[in-house]
Formats: C-alpha cells, sequence, structure tokens
C-alpha cells in the first residue's frame, strides 16, 4: 500500500445534491455550488490513464460524484468518493477520490 502524503491545500466545492443530469450525464440543476469545504492538507496524483487519485481530509466528508476540488491552480471533477477510517486512529482517516482533470490537460 502506497501512502499519499499532503502536498498541497485541498477546497471540496460541493454541488446541492441530489440534482437531475441530462441525457449525457451533466448536471441540469442546481449549477451553483451549494458549499465550499476546506481548504486542508491532501494530496493528488496523477494516474497513467488520465485520471487522477486525491486524498483529502475526512472533515470534507460527504464528496459526491460531480462535485468538484481545487488547489487553487487545477480543478479537479470527482468521478467517485470513499470515506476510509481506521477504528482508534482518526489521524488516519482520509478520504480516497478518484477524479478528472477539468479541462483536461493537453500533451
Amino acid at each position: 500500500m502506497a501512502v499519499l502524503l499532503p502536498d498541497r491545500q485541498l477546497t471540496v466545492l460541493v454541488k446541492a445534491h441530489p440534482f437531475t443530469r441530462d441525457a449525457h450525464g451533466y448536471p441540469i440543476a442546481p449549477s451553483e455550488h451549494a458549499e465550499t469545504r476546506g481548504p486542508w492538507p491532501g494530496a493528488a496524483k496523477e494516474q497513467p490513464d488520465a485520471s487522477w487519485t486525491l486524498r483529502l481530509d475526512p472533515r470534507a466528508w460527504p464528496v459526491e460524484p460531480s462535485d468538484r476540488v481545487t488547489d487553487g491552480n487545477r480543478v479537479w471533477v470527482v468521478s467517485s468518493a470513499r470515506l476510509h477510517t481506521v477504528p482508534g486512529h482518526p489521524d488516519a482517516d482520509y478520504i480516497s477520490v478518484t477524479a478528472t482533470l477539468e479541462p483536461p490537460e493537453v500533451p
């Protein structure tokens, strides 16, 4: 198991849930973010398939698909998120996020 140490401050831009999607899967309404959480220490690592793995502070939970995460320079759109807890060791808790960069980087 690899550990991603915090390497930046991450802020979660949470959409109001639930929201509806159009035929292409894009959120229809509401278009505005309902809440901003953070910034807190986190980490981001690009994967070989151009997706990103993010580690967020557990205080940002819940995080849902289509929410956005930013470090002030980049913005990621959440594909999936899972809260990981370690019983008896709350300092080791984290949120594991798979996300895509918005807009994607062009080589």
